[in-house]
């Protein structure tokens, strides 16, 4: 069986499911050997596969898609592709739903926390391409307010360079700031302000930023956007964790696919 599908997070990538499969369904129903070894599992298999069509290969290898053989056997042994396929249909059906929910509780607390992160503002932003010994150095220099409730011990940024009235930017780097120093080394407490110069690309300074069409740009305009990720608190632990949201939808979609399968 070679079938050309991929199932990240157990979501198919083709599954357009249909009712009244007819004649078809005989070789979803035929039993597997799954005891025997490789050979003969492949053998029984290859078998079905010609009287199945596209969109049971597709379910079948999304309900195996976390099992070897030795599992497979020991949790549907000698089963048809159906009943493996119902089989994790169910498991999936069973288990989704509580770890949804408990995502879905963990969201408003990550959202509430990331907002108080992007309350960091970066002002005044201003850029220069100014002369060095290894030729144009590109600075971007900006007042950095904390408006949160949390005191940072590091911040993050992505920067954006948009020249003259451009809808799209040029250029984008990383930056980050340490506040280790600031504040007699209390880190950027609520309220506090602190203007800050970047280097971007450090000594040589980084040529994408310095290009033909920057420097003879009337206008030269950078955005800083907060970067929830890269802050710090004064332990230097990340102030966030990653968000809940990717992994709730992947959990979603795998509930939708397992109901979708469960019709087959």
């Amino acid at each position: 069986m070679n079938p050309t599908f991929c199932f990240p997070m157990r979501t198919l990538c083709i599954l357009t499911l249909a009712l009244g499969l007819g004649a078809c369904s005989k070789g979803i129903d035929r039993a597997l050997v799954t005891g025997e070894g490789d050979t003969a599992y492949r053998t029984s298999l290859d078998r079905l596969v010609p009287e199945a069509t596209q969109e049971q290969l597709a379910a079948f290898t999304w309900a195996v898609s976390d099992l070897n053989i030795q599992d497979l056997h020991a949790r549907y042994p000698n089963a048809s592709p159906r009943e493996v396929m119902h089989g994790e249909a169910d498991r999936m059906l069973e288990s989704m739903p509580p770890q949804i929910a408990r995502l879905q509780a963990q969201v408003p607390e990550w959202q509430a926390a990331a907002a108080q992160v992007v309350a960091v503002a970066a002002t005044d932003i201003s850029f220069k391409l100014s002369p060095g010994f290894f030729g144009l150095q590109p600075t971007i220099t900006a007042t950095v307010t904390n408006n949160s409730t949390h005191s940072f011990s590091r911040y993050g940024w992505t920067a954006e360079l948009y020249l003259d009235d451009a809808s799209e930017p040029v250029a984008r780097t990383r930056l980050s700031a340490s506040f280790a120093e600031h504040n007699g080394g209390g880190g950027l407490d609520p309220g506090a302000s602190v203007s800050i110069s970047f280097q971007v690309g450090f000594v040589s300074g980084d040529a994408a930023w310095k290009t033909l069409e920057i420097q003879r740009a009337a206008k030269q305009t950078v955005k800083m956007v907060p970067d929830p990720e890269a802050a710090r608190d004064l332990a230097n632990r990340a102030f966030l964790g990653s968000s809940p949201q990717e992994e709730l939808a992947g959990f979603e979609e795998t509930l939708r696919t397992a109901q979708q399968v469960r019709q087959l």
